[in-house]
């Protein structure tokens, strides 16, 4: 399960997760899509297939009716206790306004107002809400992934990948929690959905999390 607020770089990071240029960021999701991948691993020597479900997570109500009607529907993927990762994708800075805007410049300074943001959409009912449409047997991986981490000057250093981390402390405990009595592992990951930086450690940590299936 895919979420995050609109702008946030949900469909970029399918994209790059897929390297699937259908997954067209410039093109907003309405409601929901549903993306799925198979590829044989030959460090693990397994094949895996990988559904994501791109939510419009900065809609709740839209999430939970979307994920009701996926109830109803033979061998769906998203259906209730299945789903064995959540990924919330937050980003440091506003994105532009309009698609023909220019492309974001880096800048020395996080945008709080829009971690605010985050944090207010993802406030305890609201992950009460999406925890309820998981399952602890089958939730296995809890990710938090802090996109456009690279707009930020200096964000290979230490000291700002610190102060980045930082400014999601709340969000990151909240979730850490819930992680834990679902006994799901949690990440945090600083990256990129435009240039794929820190994807690959979110793939390899779908790859562990995965359950076998049948042939």
């Amino acid at each position: 399960m895919l979420l995050g607020l609109g702008g946030a770089g949900k469909t970029a990071f399918v994209r790059n997760l897929f390297q699937d240029p259908d997954a067209n960021p410039s093109v907003e999701t309405e409601h929901y899509q549903l993306y799925q991948l198979t590829k044989h691993n030959r460090e693990r020597q397994h094949q895996y297939t990988l559904f994501v479900g791109d939510y419009r997570g900065q809609n709740l109500g839209q999430l939970v009716r979307e994920f009701v009607s996926q109830q109803k529907r033979p061998f769906e993927a998203m259906s209730y206790g299945f789903i064995n990762s959540l990924i919330l994708v937050v980003d440091l800075f506003d994105p532009p306004k309009h698609a023909d805007a220019p492309p974001l410049e880096p800048r020395g300074e996080v945008d709080s107002s829009r971690v605010v943001s985050h944090r207010d959409q993802w406030n305890d009912t609201a992950l009460d809400a999406v925890f309820g449409l998981l399952t602890s047997g089958s939730l296995k991986y809890v990710c938090v992934f802090v996109n456009k981490s690279d707009l930020l000057i200096g964000s290979n250093t230490a000291a700002v990948q610190e102060d980045i981390a930082r400014r999601f402390d709340d969000l990151r405990s909240r979730l850490e929690r819930r992680a834990e009595r679902a006994g799901a592992k949690f990440a945090l990951v600083l990256g990129s959905a435009k240039d794929g930086t820190g994807i690959t450690q979110v793939r390899d940590d779908l790859y562990a999390s995965s359950v076998a299936g049948k042939s």
